[in-house]
């Protein structure tokens, strides 16, 4: 985890340091123990998901591919059994670690309603907070709010494959803070969805190679 200033069950907040994590909920995933949270594992045509070892730490890891290079194939991987509500839950947090394989495809990384194909033809389908790269062919992560059919996609940074990132989201009842490895990278004001939301990763092919990731870990918390 990041360098932080509170802890919850072991697990470091850098993004909050006046957040009363005892207040808090959690789901704390580090696929230390042989699990995987038990997520809906949606596949479009292709795709898999597997426990491995961790090269970059002790413990273990979620892999995450496409298995196919075709445009808009690959895995939309819930984990629905935690459920966070925006505006009734007040204050949401996500962390999630990850190393992006081989090119990178359509991905997205943060909350979203339960939808079995959250990104269709380079687009995101439902309400969701999160990081992406809907457009084809661009390295760029960026940072969206999606409620209804409004949305607002802040730019983001660029990022490479084989090097792990940390992915922030703070989402507070008029904003959304982004962070990436600890900086804030954009603030969204508008658009911040207030249906109920899970954790969320997709992970589509590009189009020409097929995309996999490594997830180190993912915490969610919500306010009480």
């Amino acid at each position: 985890m990041p360098i932080g200033i509170v802890t919850y069950r072991g697990h470091e907040s850098a993004y909050s340091p006046n957040y009363d994590v005892s207040q808090a909920d959690a789901q704390v995933l580090d696929f230390n123990n042989g699990s995987d949270g038990n997520p809906t594992d949606t596949t479009a045509t292709s795709g898999t998901t597997a426990l491995v070892a961790d090269l970059s730490q002790p413990g273990g890891a979620l892999l995450i591919d496409s298995v196919a290079a075709t445009a808009g194939q690959g895995e939309n991987v819930q984990w629905n059994n935690f459920s966070v509500t925006p505006d009734a839950d007040k204050r949401v947090e996500f962390y999630c670690s990850v190393t992006v394989l081989e090119k990178v495809g359509r991905l997205f990384f943060g909350l979203a309603a339960i939808d079995t194909t959250l990104i269709a033809n380079d687009a995101l389908t439902n309400e969701c907070i999160g990081f992406t790269t809907t457009a084809a062919g661009t390295s760029v992560l960026d940072c969206v709010t999606k409620a209804g059919n409004p949305k607002t996609q802040s730019v983001g940074s660029a990022i490479v494959i084989n090097q792990k990132y940390e992915l922030g989201i703070v989402v507070r009842t008029s904003s959304v803070e982004f962070y990436l490895d600890g900086s804030l990278i954009a603030t969204n004001k508008t658009t911040i969805p207030t249906a109920a939301m899970c954790p969320t990763i997709v992970c589509q092919a590009a189009g020409t190679t097929a995309t996999s990731m490594v997830v180190h870990e993912m915490v969610t918390r919500k306010a009480k």
